[in-house]
């Protein structure tokens, strides 16, 4: 963990940044040092979240992940949280950098399962809490200065390349 200068102390309003892996956490670094460190914390996921559904509480307080997610942001599981409570935890938000492929999809759903799962009352009490920043999958520059495209998932990327060929372009 990176922690924010500001987390936990009241006013700080500060957002976690959980990444996927230290390479994102390299990315989420170089944006604070145009931002700053006051009110951003960085902790770096190493692989795949469990899946918190599947194993009983005991487990999900043993594991490394869940547990340092738990103390950075001071839950305490399954407690019941209100739209007041919720101002006292250690962060105001969470936001999950993640690749926008499947893999990294699965990781930003598996790491929202676990505090759906254990903290329902937490989704209900700031819907927005956990946000999901979203980079470009594929950028595609376009032929003569006609700037460029990005696409946020395969699937759009690969509609857009159809009806380019199906239009005789390049």
């Amino acid at each position: 963990l990176d922690d924010a200068r500001l987390a936990g102390k009241k006013g700080g309003d500060c957002t976690l940044l959980v990444t996927e892996g230290d390479s994102a956490k390299a990315f989420a670094v170089a944006g604070l040092s145009v931002l700053g460190r006051e009110r951003y914390g960085i902790y770096a996921l190493r692989g795949k979240p469990m899946n918190v559904r599947k194993f009983p509480d005991r487990k999900v307080v043993e594991n490394e992940q869940c547990a340092a997610l738990m103390k950075i942001l001071g839950l305490q599981l399954h407690a019941k949280l209100t739209p007041e409570s919720v101002t006292e935890l250690r962060y105001a938000r969470v936001v999950i950098l993640a690749d926008q492929d499947v893999d990294g999809a699965h990781i930003a759903s598996l790491t929202l399962n676990f505090f759906h799962t254990k903290w329902p009352s937490l989704v209900q009490a700031a819907p927005d809490y956990f946000q999901r920043f979203a980079t470009p999958l594929v950028r595609v520059t376009l032929p003569g200065g006609g700037g460029d495209m990005r696409f946020f998932s395969e699937v759009e990327y690969e509609r857009w390349a159809d009806e380019r060929v199906a239009q005789g372009l390049q």
